[in-house]
């Protein structure tokens, strides 16, 4: 039985570790570059200043929400390394992996709700050439 809960936790352990930073890093869904794909793909349009200016304001509306999603899941992994190290039992495990996964999925809704929103200032040619970058790289 011993042997089944260290597997247990093991196992836990490296699914904590890999999910939320797959998660993070596609939290915008734009195959795990996050903003920074997205940003790029942007700065090869030709925006107008209307453009510039709108999607300058959703991304910093956006920012302080965005930042507590990554504050709440980086203080979700030190809760299970802590949970870990301290001999924690596999419900605790289980429950710290749990919080993690519901964080790491708000975050990513999160991003994605940003993206449609600048996606939406977008002209539908400007929207096709977003998506072509981002599915490029």
């Amino acid at each position: 039985m011993k042997a089944l809960s260290r597997f247990l936790s093991l196992t836990l352990l490296v699914a904590a570790m890999a999910a939320p930073a797959a998660l993070a890093d596609q939290a915008a869904g734009h195959g795990g570059r996050g903003m920074r794909g997205l940003r790029r793909c942007l700065s090869q349009l030709d925006l107008s200043d209307s453009q510039k200016s709108d999607i300058r304001s959703l991304v910093t509306a956006a920012r302080p929400g965005l930042q507590a999603d990554r504050q709440a899941l980086r203080a979700d992994h030190q809760k299970l390394k802590a949970d870990l190290a301290a001999g924690a039992d596999a419900c605790a495990l289980g429950q710290d992996v749990l919080g993690q996964h519901a964080d790491a999925t708000k975050m990513k809704s999160d991003g994605q709700a940003l993206r449609g929103q600048i996606l939406a200032k977008l002209t539908t040619d400007q929207q096709n050439a977003v998506q072509s970058c981002l599915g490029s790289h």
